[in-house]
């Protein structure tokens, strides 16, 4: 059975995670069915957000009530920043036609991804 964890959004959120736990997998469950995967390692990325903290923490995370396409940018953007070693906001980029800026902001900052802020 699958459960949905509700957390405060404090910002004292941490998280900690160790040595061969970065390399986990966490399936991320978006509206309309889809799932989103990725290591522990890139969701850990932006140290102190919602996402780190779920991600230290299990293994799926229920995001069922959040855009899809939103989701997989803001994922996309800590997966190429972790790979790179920038910036969470250095390494975002969105398609030519995108137009939803005010709720990717939003996303970002439901999730506690502030690094994003700074560069928009």
């Amino acid at each position: 059975m699958d459960t949905l964890q509700t957390l405060s959004l404090n910002p004292t959120i941490t998280s900690e995670v160790h040595g061969g736990e970065l390399e986990r997998v966490v399936k991320l469950r978006v509206a309309g069915g889809g799932v989103i995967e990725t290591f522990v390692h890139v969701l850990s990325k932006e140290n102190g957000s919602v996402l780190a903290k779920l991600a230290s923490q299990q293994s799926q995370i229920e995001c069922g009530h959040r855009d899809g396409r939103l989701m997989r940018l803001l994922v996309d953007g800590l997966r190429k920043s972790a790979d790179s070693g920038t910036d969470v906001g250095l390494a975002f980029s969105v398609p030519e036609d995108f137009d939803q800026w005010r709720q990717l902001i939003a996303e970002a900052r439901y999730w506690w991804v502030h690094g994003w802020g700074r560069n928009f």
